[in-house]
């Protein structure tokens, strides 16, 4: 079985259609690379054939890269990877030449791209090394290189033909973003080079390569006296791009995804050296990159194990401290961002509206949840979050530990017709923008979310053993927990207002005794009241303060017996 066909017609075009049997949208895997790289060298050893048009044989040109193939790669450590990599590179590069002498650059053939849907990854990396790259006028398409969304960078060449192409600049938010775009949207951002109508696509990439010169097949950074656009890292149009660029990507980041910093040492050491040798460079990083054990553990998280859960595969997690990380292990949901809430509030009104609070987090919703009520807080998670997908676990790490996935409602009416489980129950939610299982380095949310999710994380499971703890044993410490409580709330606000009568008599003690030292001193004569003009300027600066003083530490006491009478009113909040 062969992922790629060729066709060759009349007028001597080889149309090589990319169609991976028994899938939705085409991936690349190690056999079709092979299979790619023999079809090239047999259509430029042919003199009838003219040109070549790469395409596909879907409603989509490509999907990219298979993400088994990666963890496959990466089992042979570094050293299979970069020797992948640079096979990738090798094919790539010869579709680049496409049999050019190497000193004139010419005597090549012309191969171009048709994209007839979304491209993406390996899917636009390819496209890239063409002459040129035609797309159809389909709304629906994506194009773009979103390697760095889950943990790693294009590493087939594609970031160092995008930054030559482009810029380091203007392909930033393509490479460290993700950004996806429709054909016309990267036409103009100069992704691609042509979009035409759908009936047309092929009919006008055999019209060019027909029409194609010498010149025509030559890559910018192929041809003599080649600058990148934007300017390199020493020149003074591309200095401060690339002095603000490590401190950007570090702001964004928080250092903690290796692969935006690879990516950007892969530009900045690609940017001063020949494009050959900065392939090289780039491999080198991907390598990094792939061996790193975050990126490696976001790819399997968010792709490798949920098709496995997907195929019925059983995945358990080993005992440990918390029950939130083992079900985080077993749910199949993303893992890159999560946001434990612990429990609800227990009315469903108010437990809706903390819900809708939360819907808006860039990341997998956590929540625990007692058997007796977890119908009735599915019902409200679907009424709020709509049909998302989620997992049930319970009993985590024993005997009758049981894992329920699906979407919410689907999960809600289940657990409405069943009888109340017992046990521990922990429910997880996937967030909005993981339906695409995605972590985003940038744009999905805000700066400020991003810092309070990097804030809240090592205060998790401290978090999570004292909130566990106490619910666990409320059976045990509420007839204790619940007077001292009530006490407390009942007192703040007397123990408050007695704070404030003794600093405001403090203050009125020190005024008595400085008064007294004016008038003792004022008994001594015409010396006596000089003495007693510092005692005077004291009374009248303290005086000042004083009313200050009072006017502030009213307020301060004021807001906090609010917030106290508050929580004693509205405990759940």
């Amino acid at each position: 079985m062969t992922d790629f066909t060729a066709k060759t017609d009349a007028d001597g075009i080889t149309t090589l259609i990319w169609d991976v049997a028994g899938k939705s949208m085409n991936v690349m895997s190690t056999d079709a690379f092979a299979q790619l790289s023999g079809l090239i060298d047999a259509a430029l050893a042919d003199p009838a054939v003219k040109g070549v048009i790469i395409t596909s044989g879907k409603a989509d040109f490509a999907g990219g890269m298979d993400l088994n193939v990666i963890a496959q790669m990466r089992a042979g450590g570094a050293a299979a990877i970069f020797d992948g990599v640079m096979q990738m590179h090798k094919v790539l590069r010869k579709i680049e030449r496409a049999g050019m002498d190497a000193k004139t650059n010419k005597g090549g053939k012309p191969i171009v791209a048709a994209l007839p849907g979304t491209a993406l990854g390996i899917g636009l990396e390819l496209p890239l090394a063409c002459h040129r790259i035609f797309a159809a006028d389909n709304p629906k398409a994506k194009i773009g290189l979103p390697e760095i969304m889950v943990g790693i960078f294009p590493g087939a060449g594609g970031t160092t033909r995008l930054v030559r192409k482009m810029g380091a600049m203007m392909a930033a938010p393509f490479l460290l973003e993700g950004k996806l775009s429709d054909a016309k949207t990267a036409k103009a951002a100069g992704l691609i080079d042509e979009v035409v109508a759908p009936e047309a696509l092929l009919a006008r990439a055999k019209e060019w390569v027909l029409a194609a010169t010498d010149a025509d097949l030559v890559k910018p950074w192929d041809a003599k006296g080649y600058k990148m656009p934007g300017g390199t890292p020493y020149h003074p149009a591309g200095f401060m791009t690339f002095v603000g660029a490590s401190a950007m990507v570090m702001g964004k980041t928080m250092g903690v995804y290796p692969a935006a910093k690879a990516l950007l040492s892969a530009v900045y050491e690609g940017a001063l050296v020949p494009f050959d040798v900065a392939l090289k460079i780039e491999a080198r990083q991907f390598t990094s990159v792939l061996m790193n054990p975050s990126s490696s553990a976001m790819i399997r998280s968010l792709f490798i194990n949920k098709e496995a859960l997907e195929k019925g595969v059983h995945v358990t997690a080993v005992p440990g401290p918390s029950a939130v990380l083992a079900a985080l292990v077993v749910a199949g949901l993303p893992t890159d961002r999560f946001f434990f809430e612990g429990f609800l509030p227990q009315k469903s009104a108010a437990r809706r509206q903390r819900i809708s609070a939360l819907a808006p987090i860039p990341g997998t919703l956590v929540f625990f949840e007692s058997a007796r009520r977890t119908a009735e807080c599915l019902a409200d998670l679907a009424a709020v979050l709509g049909d998302r997908e989620a997992a049930v676990c319970r009993e985590l790490t024993k005997k009758f530990e049981t894992v329920r996935r699906g979407s919410l409602a689907k999960l809600a009416a289940e657990f409405a017709d069943e009888p109340t489980p017992r046990g521990e129950i922990v429910l997880l939610d996937r967030s909005w923008y993981n339906r695409a299982g995605v972590e985003r380095v940038m744009g999905f949310c805000s700066d400020a979310e991003y810092t309070e999710f990097m804030r809240q994380t090592p205060e998790f499971e401290r978090h999570l053993q004292d909130r566990y703890f106490t619910i666990r044993n409320e059976r045990y410490v509420l007839p204790i927990v619940v007077p001292i409580e009530v006490v407390s709330f009942l007192s703040r606000p007397i123990s408050l207002s007695v704070r404030l009568f003794a600093n405001i008599l403090a203050g009125h003690i020190t005024l008595k005794v400085f008064a007294g030292f004016i008038v003792t001193l004022g008994g001594l004569g015409f010396l006596g009241w000089l003495g007693a003009l510092l005692p005077l300027t004291m009374t009248v600066a303290i005086t000042a303060l004083e009313f200050l003083v009072a006017a502030l530490q009213a307020y301060v006491f004021a807001v906090l017996t609010s917030m106290y009478i508050n929580d004693a009113i509205h405990p759940s909040h």
